[in-house]
């Protein structure tokens, strides 16, 4: 193999690395976390969460809606009991989420110690 194959080759895979990086940057650059105390839960049903509200160790008051993936996802503690449990007993959690568009701010999932 030629030396300028070669260093095509080694270009290519270059950029190539360069590119996949910038790729899974962007798709994590949306998903955050607060880590608090939940205030308040409101329910559609006995296992669907509207929206909840948690403050933030930093002070921070956060409205949260959930994502319809993670709403049927139990092992996460997105329904109404479990949230308002973490609530009554003052216990921290930490959401994870993302930003839409419009602002709104959206739960992935909810986990404590």
């Amino acid at each position: 193999m030629g030396l300028r194959v070669r260093h095509a080759l080694i270009v290519s895979a270059v950029v190539l690395c360069v590119v996949a990086g910038a790729l899974v940057a962007a798709c994590n650059d949306g998903d955050r976390s607060v880590t608090g105390v939940i205030t308040n839960v409101e329910a559609l049903s006995l296992t669907e969460v509207d929206s909840f509200t948690v403050r933030g160790n930093n002070g921070e008051t956060i409205l949260f809606g959930v994502d319809p993936v993670a709403a049927l996802d139990f092992e996460h503690g997105l329904v109404p009991s479990h949230l308002r449990e973490h609530a009554l007993a003052v216990q921290e959690v930490t959401v994870s989420y993302y930003v839409t568009d419009d602002d709104r701010f959206i739960a992935l999932r909810v986990d404590h110690d």
